[in-house]
């Protein structure tokens, strides 16, 4: 996760803790401990961008502030993620700040989609989804997010109507092409929207990227 505010960016994988990097003077300067192997990673809107949120396989959310916990094995902010389904065939995916609300964050697993305020410390609501979820993208500013899934399926939701049943936020379905007899789009294996437009470009395994917009006379 690149944060081009402090010019900071932020590196994990296979290791239980995130490596931080000043870009500025090209230099590694200190980590922050996660005790499990980091899924995502998410730098905080708000707070000046001392925030940084933390996926892990643990199926925890860990929040670290960069002036307190780099370099320390200070104790984080961490929630505890429980699923529907199995633990063990849960992959966490994305972390995603809610632009409504900084308080709110999308927690989207390969099975659901939790919204987590930090206020409370506890889960607002969970959306399951029927079909094996593989990516997720909110947009910076409009109440939108978008769940992609390798069963040939995009879904797009309002973040305005968040309910544990997922029919009350649909806005649309994308299941096959445009056109007459349009085809089945491809496994999805990507979904991002434009930062400013009502744009969603959506990539599959069939090596297509296909873009949607508001605009329901172009596609």
């Amino acid at each position: 996760n690149w944060c081009s505010e402090l010019g900071l960016l932020y590196t994990a994988g296979s290791v239980h803790n995130i490596k931080v990097h000043d870009c500025g003077h090209e230099a590694y300067i200190g980590h922050l401990d996660t005790k499990s192997y980091t899924s995502a990673i998410l730098t905080s809107k708000s707070d000046e961008n001392l925030v940084v949120a933390a996926c892990s396989d643990d199926h925890k959310v860990r929040m670290f502030d960069i002036r307190y916990n780099l370099n320390t094995s200070s104790n984080a902010f961490e929630v505890a993620i429980k699923f529907g389904g199995q633990q063990s065939q849960t992959r966490m995916i994305n972390l995603t700040q809610c632009n409504s609300n900084r308080n709110h964050y999308y927690i989207c697993s390969t099975q659901e989609l939790q919204v987590l305020d930090i206020r409370t410390h506890g889960i607002l609501t969970k959306i399951p989804f029927k079909k094996y979820i593989n990516t997720f993208d909110s947009h910076q500013h409009a109440p939108i997010y978008a769940l992609g899934s390798i069963k040939q399926l995009v879904r797009i939701c309002s973040s305005l109507q968040l309910s544990d049943a997922h029919d009350a936020s649909t806005i649309n379905d994308i299941q096959y092409h445009d056109g007459f007899l349009g085809a089945r789009i491809g496994p999805v294996r990507l979904v991002k929207f434009h930062p400013y437009k009502l744009l969603l470009a959506v990539g599959s395994t069939t090596k297509h990227l296909t873009l949607y917009s508001s605009n329901t006379k172009t596609n």
